[in-house]
């Protein structure tokens, strides 16, 4: 739903799953659910506050189960939070902070946001050669993820193309066999 920008549905679903995620005692899904959903209040909608809320309550339950990788994406959500409120200063050490363990953590989607915010980050606090640097990095890497994205889509088209053109052959060989069977009972 998040894909298709239809927040309300999105936020619908989310809320379903805390739900379900709370009743049933599973801290695990608890946790993603709420990170998901303040990242959506956060990041697409105005309810900046609601955001941060789940954002917290995420930080909570991540730290509970033991769980690093829920932390550094919600160090990137707070990032983003005070990015959005104006308090530029509060969001450069979270988003350093995202960036360096998305990095350790090999998780390529937070390494780029969270340059982008770095990016943003620095521009707001009147450095642009910092501001440069991050956009520049985060450009290479986004470059990067979409020529080995555009890689992989061709090669699956190459193997569907190729795929289909073996098919074809196998099922003209077949009818040719048919033909030559009854040419072969005929005479």
């Amino acid at each position: 739903f998040i894909d298709e920008e239809n927040y309300p549905e999105a936020e619908k679903f989310i809320r379903q799953s805390i739900s379900l995620s709370h009743s049933i005692g599973n801290k695990a899904d608890l946790c993603y659910s709420m990170r998901k959903l303040s990242n959506m209040l956060i990041a697409f909608t105005p309810r900046l506050q609601e955001g941060k809320h789940y954002a917290d309550s995420s930080r909570y339950y991540a730290k509970e189960i033991g769980d690093a990788g829920f932390i550094y994406y919600i160090d990137f959500t707070d990032a983003n939070y005070y990015f959005k409120t104006g308090a530029y200063a509060k969001a450069l050490p979270l988003a350093q902070l995202s960036l360096q363990q998305s990095v350790d953590y090999n998780d390529k989607e937070i390494t780029l946001v969270s340059l982008e915010l770095l990016s943003k980050i620095y521009e707001k606090l009147n450095n642009p050669v910092k501001a440069l640097e991050y956009f520049k990095k985060y450009q290479e890497i986004k470059d990067n993820v979409i020529g080995k994205d555009m890689q992989l889509a061709l090669s699956e088209l190459q193997e569907k193309y190729d795929s289909q053109q073996q098919e074809a052959t196998i099922q003209k060989l077949e009818k040719q066999k048919k033909e030559k069977a009854q040419q072969t009972r005929i005479l």
